[in-house]
């Protein structure tokens, strides 16, 4: 920690270091990529299980007034 400090503060650069970050960053790149692949499949393959009846879907809201209180319902 104390190296990373003087780096960054002007002292002398730990080039070991920047090569360790340099090589972390280039490595998680195909994680990184192979993690977006496998969500978007794993979406599709959700999405195919539903039918496309969002069409359908007509809730009907009603005001409800009983006594003193009022009252918001809605019905699907």
């Amino acid at each position: 920690m104390k190296k990373l400090i003087l780096a960054i503060g002007g002292g002398e650069p730990e080039w070991a270091l920047a090569g360790v970050g340099a090589a972390l960053i280039v490595a998680t790149i195909p994680i990184i990529k192979g993690f977006n692949k496998k969500t978007s499949k794993a979406v599709a393959l959700y999405n195919e299980g539903f039918t496309s009846v969002g069409y359908q879907f007509q809730p009907e809201i009603n005001l409800n007034f009983k006594g003193t209180s009022l009252g918001i319902t809605m019905n699907f």
